[in-house]
């Protein structure tokens, strides 16, 4: 068996140059790679599995279906608590809403009897405090929500 050694160039000249012997011989070198994507190997390798371990492809399946059914149990307990998250919100938002709308309502019904007994004074500032008062929780109300959807954003956005 007769090896040739391959050329290797030298920098100074453009002649080929014989690369430089080893005491060893080339040997072939074989590099194999096998890669699978999944909880279950492929066929060829399950049966390997079970001439080392007897039915250990049995229970790679069935541990692969255990794994699948508990990620969906936790995936069905995360959306139904988002879920429910989101109702007890809307609840609060509606009371939140309708105690507003009765206070308001209540805050110009005292400013209308103080005007009809003669006080405009009295009823000006009832009713001046009431509309300030909303206009500042609408104000503040907004400012958080619209900074917690920007932080949302930035975070989908990453």
């Amino acid at each position: 068996m007769s090896t040739t050694s391959p050329a290797v160039q030298d920098s100074n000249t453009d002649q080929p140059q014989p690369a430089p012997s080893s005491s060893f011989p080339a040997a072939p070198t074989q590099i194999r790679h096998q890669a699978y994507s999944g909880p279950i190997p492929p066929p060829a390798i399950l049966e390997q599995y079970n001439v080392i371990i007897p039915d250990a492809a049995e229970r790679i399946i069935r541990m692969a279906e255990k794994n699948a059914a508990h990620r969906q149990a936790m995936e069905s307990a995360v959306l139904n608590a988002n879920i429910e998250a989101g109702k007890r919100k809307h609840k609060e938002i509606t009371k939140g809403q309708l105690f507003g709308i009765i206070s308001v309502l209540a805050s110009f019904s005292v400013a209308a009897i103080a005007l009809a007994l003669g006080n405009p004074a009295t009823a000006a500032t009832i009713s001046g405090t009431t509309v300030v008062g909303l206009v500042t929780a609408f104000v503040t109300g907004q400012k958080p929500r619209i900074l917690k959807n920007k932080a949302e954003k930035n975070e989908t956005d990453n």
